[in-house]
């Protein structure tokens, strides 16, 4: 039967269901992407690279996502806000100082993709001691 052709409590009751599982399917990417996210910063330290976190209120968003993680790469710094529930996987990263550069999330790509494997030397990054690929 559509949705049309249901009592209108009904139509209600399976959108809210519908919003609730596209609500747990944000939240899981958000999750990967932190995941993800939390190992470069890891990453970064190993390199040497400034890395840390703050919390970077803005408003109008909810509190819970104020908490952010920033990594200043050589092209550029970069940041990602995360919710109170991921905190846990920037456990142990210390403060981040540096004022934020005006970046936009555009702008934090294209560093991203600035910074690729075939654009920058190995020897350049790897900390002393550590192999390079072959």
């Amino acid at each position: 039967m559509e949705l049309r052709q249901r009592a209108p409590e009904e139509v209600a009751a399976i959108l809210s269901l519908k919003v609730v599982e596209a609500e747990k399917a944000r939240d899981a990417a958000y999750r990967e992407r932190n995941a993800c996210v939390a190992v470069m910063a890891r990453m970064a330290i190993g390199f040497g690279w400034k890395v840390g976190i703050r919390e970077t209120a803005i408003e109008g968003w909810d509190e819970a996502w104020h908490n952010c993680v920033w990594i200043d790469f050589p092209t550029g710094q970069a940041s990602w806000h995360y919710h109170d529930d991921d905190a846990e996987l920037f456990h142990g990263l210390g403060d981040y100082d540096n004022p934020w550069d005006g970046h936009t999330t555009p702008e934090k790509y294209e560093r991203l993709d600035a910074f690729s494997w075939s654009t920058v030397e190995y020897r350049d990054i790897m900390p002393d001691g550590v192999p390079s690929p072959s």
